[in-house]
């Protein structure tokens, strides 16, 4: 089920680079984006977590998580038109309507054991309904749910379907970004990546490249004894 994952690492881990283990592409999101680019991203990935760039210059500004993105498509938290960027940090406050609320889930249930630590640590299942947990990082403010907005599990990941005219709708995903998510540099050694993810308890552990732009990303699973061996083609001792 939960992948362990020892402190300290292996010296071996010390002659490999991060980017050797780290996984790519990495499917980013912009500062802002229509409602339809965030509904189409939960649907067609599996991931938790989503590095932020600057649309322009294509510049690390922070991290998402998909529970936020639910949150804000499914709480109808929008930018006033078009051309805003200007949801205010702040402007969205607790309890979005999706936050310990039961969802129905569509198709079969996700199995625990292959789910992300995200998941199985913030989405419950009982009798047929799913519990999301509360977290201060999710938009805050007393939001209704859409009634047109479906909240839903397909194939283990948390998606939203979302009313025709809401799509073209716009979403400032920078306000509720993580500004203070880590990064390391690609080539650094995987020794350091591995202590400091265990020490800090980070679920994502975004790899950056030249420039300023994201490389990579390393999750709990790219740390795994059995990716790595997997990957490096020999044991670790």
């Amino acid at each position: 089920g939960y992948l362990y994952l020892e402190h300290g690492g292996k010296r071996s881990m010390d002659v490999v680079k991060t980017s050797d283990v780290m996984s790519y592409p990495v499917e980013c999101v912009n500062a802002v984006e229509t409602a339809k680019s965030i509904e189409d991203l939960l649907l067609s990935t599996t991931h938790n977590g989503y590095p932020v760039v600057d649309k322009e210059s294509g510049q690390f500004l922070g991290l998402v998580r998909r529970d936020q993105l639910v949150a804000l498509l499914e709480c109808g938290i929008f930018a006033s038109d078009s051309k805003s960027n200007a949801l205010e940090e702040g402007s969205a406050r607790p309890n979005p309507s999706l936050v310990g609320q039961h969802l129905e889930w569509e198709q079969d249930p996700f199995d625990a054991s292959e789910g992300d630590s995200w998941l199985m640590e913030s989405v419950h299942q009982f009798n047929g309904q799913i519990t999301l947990d509360a977290d201060d990082t999710l938009p805050k403010g007393n939001f209704a749910a859409k009634v047109d907005t479906v909240v839903a599990l397909r194939d283990g990941k948390l998606v939203v379907l979302l009313a025709d005219d809401d799509r073209e709708k716009i979403v400032n995903i920078a306000a509720i970004m993580n500004r203070g998510a880590y990064s390391i540099p690609e080539g650094c050694p995987l020794s350091k990546s591995y202590r400091m993810f265990t020490a800090l308890g980070l679920r994502h552990l975004v790899v950056m490249g030249s420039e300023g732009k994201v490389a990579g990303i390393i999750t709990r699973y790219n740390l795994s004894s059995h990716f790595l061996e997997e990957k490096l083609k020999f044991k670790l001792p």
